[in-house]
């Protein structure tokens, strides 16, 4: 979230050099640009001489525009040296990585924001596992810089979803899931959401907590547990795409014979699992209701609902 950006971005890169010649004045040039392709930010890391077969890391913190506005952020790396042309294969001195700054969710999966050339994901749910139809929990790590409320989850469906299945969602103290491997003391709690068909179709949904949540500074998981019903399984999608950081997702499942581990750690991807500080998050609108009206609008008092018919509504 853009309250949640910090006044720099960490950015680096490994060199390899794969040739028989010393690689002399190697530079890592990092340009940050926005989506309209304006550089917000850049940095000059500047490595020296690489052996043959050695590798070195660049690495620098690049100062970033404040705030950042909300929308598409891609850093291009490129590697130059004084010998570049007589590299074999210039394909590979080239990288870049793409990231989001957003009104309201935190997210470590690039799911929608990585171009669609490149971008890889599988789904994950109550039918990945042998005899864990109920209660399979997806974590992902986030970190808050500065105090936050948050009110909900958002998580991304894999297309074999089917409605009826569903979910809720947890936040943990990363103390209680790292060190003591204990998924049982949420420090928040969500009701139960039914996947519906609508969702299914626009491959989203989103609960909210059943109180707002307000975090301070420090690191925290946020987990969405998935269950059968009736048969109908729910999935959500795992971004593959870019390698994570070992303790970025993580798996709970609650069969887990013979191994009994059940936490597992490592996956080096991203569950596609947001925390949101959007209010709204558990608030669903029905268009074009016919016969139901509902006054005053806004209240922060007695709502009043009238329908046209006698019956029991939903």
């Amino acid at each position: 979230p853009q309250s949640q950006m910090l006044s720099t971005l960490n950015v680096g890169a490994s060199i390899i050099n794969y040739g028989s010649n010393p690689q002399t004045n190697v530079v890592v040039n990092v340009s940050l640009k926005n989506a309209a392709n304006v550089e917000v930010g850049s940095s000059i890391i500047d490595l020296g001489s690489i052996t043959p077969g050695d590798t070195m890391f660049a690495d620098a913190d690049l100062t970033l525009p404040t705030p950042m506005d909300v929308g598409i952020y891609t850093a291009f790396f490129t590697m130059v040296s004084d010998s570049i042309a007589e590299d074999f294969n210039a394909t590979n001195n080239a990288q870049s990585r793409a990231f989001s700054v957003t009104d309201d969710l935190y997210s470590i999966d690039g799911i929608g924001v990585y171009p669609t050339a490149i971008a890889t994901s599988e789904p994950v749910g109550t039918s990945s596992f042998t005899d864990n139809t109920q209660d399979v929990r997806l974590l992902n790590y986030f970190e808050v810089h500065v105090p936050a409320t948050f009110y909900g989850v958002e998580v991304i469906l894999g297309s074999a979803t089917q409605a009826g299945s569903f979910f809720n969602a947890y936040v943990y103290d990363t103390t209680d899931v790292l060190v003591n491997s204990d998924v049982s003391n949420p420090i928040a709690v969500s009701d139960f959401h039914v996947i519906t068909a609508a969702e299914k179709l626009a491959k989203k949904a989103r609960v909210a907590f059943s109180e707002p949540l307000a975090l301070p500074e420090g690191a925290f998981f946020v987990s969405a547990n998935m269950f059968q019903a009736d048969n109908k399984n729910m999935f959500i999608e795992d971004d593959t795409t870019v390698p994570q950081p070992g303790i970025a997702s993580i798996l709970w499942i609650p069969n887990d014979e013979p191994a009994n581990q059940n936490l597992y750690s490592g996956n080096g991807t991203a569950w596609g699992v947001r925390i949101s500080t959007d209010a709204t998050i558990g608030i669903q609108e029905v268009a074009g209701l016919p016969g139901v009206s509902m006054y005053p609008n806004p209240t922060t008092g007695v709502l009043h609902i009238n329908t046209t018919k006698a019956e029991i509504t939903t």
